[in-house]
Parts: C-alpha cells; structure tokens; sequence
C-alpha cells in the first residue's frame, strides 16, 4: 500500500496533512503544533481528543513574563512532544505558530520552529510501515546551556474509554515487583482506576469532578487505549539501568472530565545546546470486541480476538 497525504483546512485547526496508509488515517496540524490530531481506522470516529473550544489553556503573569505578552498555551488535543520534568511555565512552549514539512518515501517529518523563551523545540517524524506508524518524538535544546531531561510523549485521546497497561509480573522473590506513582490530586478511591492483579485500568469519565493521574514502571513497554471497539496501542523501548522521571517510571496516566493522557517517557538524559534526544514509539490500531466490563480476563481477550 502507497502512502496518501493530502492538505485540508480541518474545523478550526487551518491547514492540516491527512495521511492515508492502507486503513489507518493521521491528521497532523500545519498552522500549530505539531499535533497528530486525527487518527482513525477504516472510516471510525477520530480517536484523539480535540479541544475546539480551546477549553483548556494556560496563560497567566509569569507565562507572559517568560514567553511574550498576550501568550497562552492551548492543548489543542492530539498527540504532542514535550519535555519532562514538568515545570511551569517552561514545559509549555507556546506552539501557536506554523510548522515547516517534508515528505519523503514513507516518512514525513514536522519540524516546530524555535520560540523565544523555550527551552526546546519539538520534531515529530511520522514513518509508516508493517501495517503501523513508527513516530520518533524529538526534542531539540534551543537554549545555550545543557539541559537535563527526557522526550514526554502525550497521546490526548478522545472521551468515553480506557486506558490500561500489564502490570510487571517478573518474581523477584523478596524484592518488590513493580511501582506505582500517585500524584497530589490523584484519589485512590476513584471509581475511575481498576487497579487489577495483572493489569492497571484507568476509565475516561465525562461526568468527573476531578483531575487523576498514575504512574507505573511497566517492563512491558506497552500501553493501550480502548474506545468504541477500536484498541490503540503504543509501544516504546526501556532503557536498562537508566533513570526516568517522576519517580522512575515509563507510562503514566492521566484524565479529566474531557480527555485522557496516554503518556509515555524516555529515560532521563544530558541534551547539550543544538542537541537533540529522540524517543520512538510504535502505534498500532485496530478493530476489536466490545469491552463490556474491565477485569484482568477482559482485558486479555480484547488484546488476542480481533474482528
């Protein structure tokens, strides 16, 4: 199958690249960004979320202080590169501006622009292949001084599904198996987690009254997000040995009431000025049963039957 790109004005994102390969589509956003904004297989609903209203945004004094006058950072929704730790106002590098492209073969590549105040800027390479897309998620120190950090890879998916990954199951006799990470906010009484024996669910509720988010360091290297019988899988490496951020783990969860994170991180490394550090993530999408019920079973014969 020959890769298809076209370029639309989509809602009121502006320019957008849509990107046929067999029957998976992308959207990726030309006038902000970059973000993957759109995917979908064989004609299904978009799986990324999409902040048309621009609901959600940050911008305040120290904001304008650090990147201009009348800045603001938007989620927009879709897929995006930052770099973590999270630290604000910095880990938000305003990308409200055009994006430069190329396309060659069965790869294209969005390059953002440097801003002023960033720390980083982002690249996002999209090569399509084996039925799936590899994306390496790349961020670039654009400042003058060594940076120490790790590729943060958001995947901001649509309302109404579940997240979920398998839990390390390695025996290590005495010694702990596995970690979770729980955040401020986070209540391990919502209704929202299925915190199960062999995998880790976090379900999308529209109705919710709070912010939540988790964290686990899934040997795996495998997360997954179940909406509307379509499965969404990303894949990435782990780095033996190496250190991650946010308490050392690799994936990490997080919902509100209109959208859930699907995260992944690379470990933690030196980027010198005008270097860059890449994270690479294999997606896949495909067409499965209907999930009726989150249990360890469910969860393992939505991951084999497929329709």
């Amino acid at each position: 199958m020959i890769m298809k790109t076209r370029i639309e004005s989509y809602k009121n994102y502006g320019k957008t690249m849509f990107i046929e390969d067999g029957d998976i589509t992308l959207g990726v956003t030309l006038d902000v960004g970059p973000r993957v904004i759109y995917m979908s297989i064989d004609g299904c609903e978009n799986l990324f979320f999409e902040d048309i209203d621009r609901e959600t945004k940050r911008t305040d004094a120290e904001f304008e202080d650090t990147f201009g006058k009348d800045t603001a950072w938007y989620i927009y929704g879709g897929h995006r590169i930052w770099m973590s730790p999270e630290e604000y106002p910095l880990t938000y590098n305003p990308d409200n501006s055009p994006i430069e492209y190329e396309i060659s073969d069965n790869t294209v590549t969005f390059t953002q622009l440097p801003y002023k105040g960033g720390l980083v800027s982002a690249e996002l390479k999209l090569v399509f292949e084996n039925g799936g897309v590899t994306v390496h998620n790349t961020v670039k120190n654009i400042t003058d001084k060594a940076l120490n950090g790790a590729v943060w890879a958001l995947s901001v998916m649509a309302k109404d599904g579940v997240g979920f990954v398998k839990l390390n199951d390695k025996d290590m006799g005495l010694l702990p198996n596995k970690k979770l990470v729980i955040w401020s906010y986070t209540s391990l009484t919502d209704e929202r987690l299925h915190l199960l024996d062999k995998y880790l669910a976090v379900k999308q509720d529209r109705f919710a009254k709070s912010d939540f988010k988790i964290a686990t360091d899934c040997d795996s290297g495998t997360v997954y997000y179940y909406k509307d019988g379509v499965l969404f899988t990303k894949e990435f490496d782990i780095e033996n040995d190496a250190v991650y951020p946010d308490g050392d783990v690799y994936c990490e969860f997080f919902t509100g009431k209109n959208f859930f994170e699907l995260e992944s991180l690379s470990a933690l490394h030196d980027i010198a000025p005008g270097e860059k550090l890449t994270h690479i993530e294999r997606w896949n999408l495909r067409k499965c049963d209907t999930l009726t019920e989150i249990s360890d079973e469910n969860l393992e014969k939505l991951l084999k039957i497929t329709k």
